[in-house]
Protein backbone atom coordinates (compact mmCIF):
# COMPACT_ATOMS: atom_id res chain seq x y z
CA UNK A 1 0.00 0.00 0.00
CA UNK A 2 1.45 3.39 -0.95
CA UNK A 3 2.20 6.04 1.64
CA UNK A 4 -0.88 8.07 2.45
CA UNK A 5 -3.09 5.40 0.95
CA UNK A 6 -5.79 3.95 3.15
CA UNK A 7 -6.94 1.21 0.81
CA UNK A 8 -10.55 0.79 -0.19
CA UNK A 9 -11.70 1.39 3.35
CA UNK A 10 -13.33 -2.02 3.48
CA UNK A 11 -10.61 -4.15 5.10
CA UNK A 12 -10.75 -2.34 8.45
CA UNK A 13 -14.07 -0.53 8.29
CA UNK A 14 -15.80 -2.46 11.03
CA UNK A 15 -19.16 -1.16 12.03
CA UNK A 16 -19.44 0.85 15.21
CA UNK A 17 -22.75 0.34 17.03
CA UNK A 18 -24.08 -1.37 13.91
CA UNK A 19 -23.26 1.62 11.70
CA UNK A 20 -20.53 1.35 9.05
CA UNK A 21 -17.77 3.94 9.22
CA UNK A 22 -17.70 6.79 6.73
CA UNK A 23 -14.46 7.41 4.84
CA UNK A 24 -13.57 10.29 7.18
CA UNK A 25 -14.32 8.22 10.29
CA UNK A 26 -12.30 5.33 8.90
CA UNK A 27 -9.34 7.62 8.18
CA UNK A 28 -9.54 9.06 11.71
CA UNK A 29 -9.79 5.60 13.30
CA UNK A 30 -6.83 4.38 11.24
CA UNK A 31 -4.80 7.40 12.38
CA UNK A 32 -5.67 6.60 16.01
CA UNK A 33 -4.39 3.04 15.56
CA UNK A 34 -1.24 4.33 13.82
CA UNK A 35 -0.55 6.82 16.63
CA UNK A 36 -0.95 4.09 19.24
CA UNK A 37 1.45 1.81 17.36
CA UNK A 38 4.03 4.56 16.94
CA UNK A 39 3.85 5.41 20.66
CA UNK A 40 4.54 1.76 21.49
CA UNK A 41 7.43 1.58 19.02
CA UNK A 42 8.91 4.81 20.37
CA UNK A 43 9.48 3.12 23.74
CA UNK A 44 11.15 -0.03 22.39
CA UNK A 45 11.16 -2.42 19.45
CA UNK A 46 8.18 -4.77 19.21
CA UNK A 47 7.58 -7.86 17.10
CA UNK A 48 4.57 -7.76 14.79
CA UNK A 49 2.70 -10.16 17.07
CA UNK A 50 3.45 -8.13 20.23
CA UNK A 51 2.35 -4.93 18.53
CA UNK A 52 -0.85 -6.57 17.25
CA UNK A 53 -1.68 -7.99 20.69
CA UNK A 54 -1.10 -4.68 22.48
CA UNK A 55 -3.25 -2.80 19.97
CA UNK A 56 -5.99 -5.43 20.26
CA UNK A 57 -5.98 -4.91 24.03
CA UNK A 58 -6.82 -1.28 23.31
CA UNK A 59 -9.93 -2.47 21.43
CA UNK A 60 -8.76 -1.40 17.98
CA UNK A 61 -10.25 -3.36 15.03
CA UNK A 62 -8.01 -6.19 13.79
CA UNK A 63 -8.30 -5.14 10.13
CA UNK A 64 -7.02 -1.66 10.92
CA UNK A 65 -4.26 -3.02 13.13
CA UNK A 66 -3.02 -5.31 10.36
CA UNK A 67 -3.12 -2.46 7.84
CA UNK A 68 -1.16 -0.15 10.14
CA UNK A 69 1.44 -2.78 11.04
CA UNK A 70 2.00 -3.53 7.35
CA UNK A 71 2.44 0.19 6.60
CA UNK A 72 4.87 0.62 9.50
CA UNK A 73 6.89 -2.39 8.35
CA UNK A 74 7.01 -1.06 4.79
CA UNK A 75 8.36 2.25 6.10
CA UNK A 76 10.92 0.53 8.31
CA UNK A 77 9.34 1.67 11.56
CA UNK A 78 8.61 -1.90 12.66
CA UNK A 79 10.99 -4.77 12.00
CA UNK A 80 11.01 -8.29 13.42
CA UNK A 81 14.72 -8.52 12.50
CA UNK A 82 15.55 -5.39 14.49
CA UNK A 83 13.39 -6.59 17.38
CA UNK A 84 15.13 -10.00 17.47
CA UNK A 85 18.60 -8.41 17.39
CA UNK A 86 17.74 -5.93 20.13
CA UNK A 87 16.05 -8.56 22.30
CA UNK A 88 18.96 -10.98 21.86
CA UNK A 89 21.53 -8.36 22.92
CA UNK A 90 19.46 -7.40 25.96
CA UNK A 91 19.02 -10.99 27.15
CA UNK A 92 22.71 -11.81 26.62
CA UNK A 93 23.66 -8.81 28.77
CA UNK A 94 21.37 -10.20 31.49
CA UNK A 95 23.14 -13.55 31.43
CA UNK A 96 20.81 -15.76 29.41
CA UNK A 97 21.88 -18.47 26.98
CA UNK A 98 20.88 -19.16 23.41
CA UNK A 99 18.25 -21.79 24.19
CA UNK A 100 16.32 -19.48 26.54
CA UNK A 101 16.55 -16.54 24.13
CA UNK A 102 15.36 -18.72 21.25
CA UNK A 103 12.37 -19.96 23.27
CA UNK A 104 11.42 -16.45 24.37
CA UNK A 105 11.56 -15.11 20.81
CA UNK A 106 9.48 -18.04 19.57
CA UNK A 107 6.89 -17.25 22.24
CA UNK A 108 6.76 -13.71 20.80
CA UNK A 109 5.95 -15.19 17.37
CA UNK A 110 9.21 -14.14 15.74
CA UNK A 111 9.93 -16.37 12.71
CA UNK A 112 12.52 -19.08 13.38
CA UNK A 113 14.80 -17.90 10.52
CA UNK A 114 15.02 -14.42 12.04
CA UNK A 115 15.79 -15.88 15.49
CA UNK A 116 18.58 -18.08 14.15
CA UNK A 117 20.02 -15.14 12.21
CA UNK A 118 19.99 -12.92 15.33
CA UNK A 119 21.69 -15.60 17.44
CA UNK A 120 24.27 -16.34 14.72
CA UNK A 121 25.18 -12.67 14.35
CA UNK A 122 26.12 -12.30 18.00
CA UNK A 123 29.83 -12.54 18.59
CA UNK A 124 29.22 -13.92 22.05
CA UNK A 125 31.13 -16.82 23.51
CA UNK A 126 28.36 -18.66 25.31
CA UNK A 127 30.84 -20.55 27.51
CA UNK A 128 32.39 -17.29 28.75
CA UNK A 129 28.91 -15.89 29.42
CA UNK A 130 27.89 -19.01 31.33
CA UNK A 131 31.12 -18.87 33.36
CA UNK A 132 30.55 -15.20 34.19
CA UNK A 133 26.96 -15.86 35.28
CA UNK A 134 28.10 -18.78 37.39
CA UNK A 135 30.87 -16.72 39.03
CA UNK A 136 28.38 -14.01 39.95
CA UNK A 137 25.92 -16.46 41.47
CA UNK A 138 28.36 -18.93 43.06
CA UNK A 139 31.42 -16.82 43.87
CA UNK A 140 31.81 -18.59 47.23
CA UNK A 141 32.91 -21.85 45.61
CA UNK A 142 36.68 -21.97 45.26
CA UNK A 143 38.83 -24.56 43.54
CA UNK A 144 37.37 -28.04 43.85
CA UNK A 145 35.30 -26.84 46.80
CA UNK A 146 32.02 -28.12 45.36
CA UNK A 147 30.34 -31.34 46.26
CA UNK A 148 28.12 -33.19 43.74
CA UNK A 149 25.01 -31.59 45.20
CA UNK A 150 26.42 -28.07 44.63
CA UNK A 151 27.47 -28.98 41.10
CA UNK A 152 23.96 -30.27 40.35
CA UNK A 153 22.55 -26.99 41.65
CA UNK A 154 24.88 -25.04 39.35
CA UNK A 155 23.90 -27.22 36.38
CA UNK A 156 20.20 -26.67 36.98
CA UNK A 157 20.78 -22.94 37.33
CA UNK A 158 22.63 -22.68 34.00
CA UNK A 159 20.14 -24.94 32.22
CA UNK A 160 17.31 -22.73 33.46
CA UNK A 161 19.22 -19.77 32.02
CA UNK A 162 19.22 -21.42 28.59
CA UNK A 163 22.73 -22.80 28.28
CA UNK A 164 23.26 -26.21 26.68
CA UNK A 165 24.95 -29.17 28.38
CA UNK A 166 28.40 -28.58 26.86
CA UNK A 167 28.38 -24.91 27.89
CA UNK A 168 27.25 -25.85 31.40
CA UNK A 169 29.94 -28.50 31.79
CA UNK A 170 32.74 -26.20 30.58
CA UNK A 171 31.54 -23.27 32.68
CA UNK A 172 31.55 -25.39 35.84
CA UNK A 173 35.02 -26.69 35.00
CA UNK A 174 36.27 -23.11 34.52
CA UNK A 175 34.72 -22.04 37.82
CA UNK A 176 36.46 -24.86 39.63
CA UNK A 177 39.80 -23.98 37.97
CA UNK A 178 39.71 -20.35 39.11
Amino acid sequence: MAEGSYGSGQEGAEAVDGQPLSAAEFKEALQTVRNGAIRLLARREHSRAELRNKLLLRSHPLGMINTVIEQLAERGLQSDVRFAESYTRMRIRRGYGGNKIRAELLSRDVPREIIEQALAETDECWIENATHVLQKKYAKYAKNDCNPRDMAKMQRFLWSRGYNSDEVKLAIERLREN
